[in-house]
């Protein structure tokens, strides 16, 4: 598990073998980019599986950032 926080955003990050899980908290000024944050990280995400040597699916299940949670 990693912890972060840095202005205007905090969270977690939880990785097992099988899955990751990040769960972020956006300030109220990053929480106005909080499509555009999600969309990039869904895209490097991506790419970097796809990138990656694996014989197992990826899937993705994105749940919407909520500012100031």
């Amino acid at each position: 598990m990693w912890n972060f926080k840095r202005v205007g955003a905090s969270g977690v990050l939880q990785v097992t073998p099988e899955r990751f899980v990040l769960d972020v908290t956006l300030g109220f000024l990053l929480g106005t980019y909080k499509d555009r944050i999600e969309a990039e990280l869904l895209q490097n995400l991506m790419q970097r599986l796809a990138d990656a040597p694996t014989n197992h699916p990826v899937s993705v299940n994105s749940y919407p950032i909520q500012p100031g949670q």
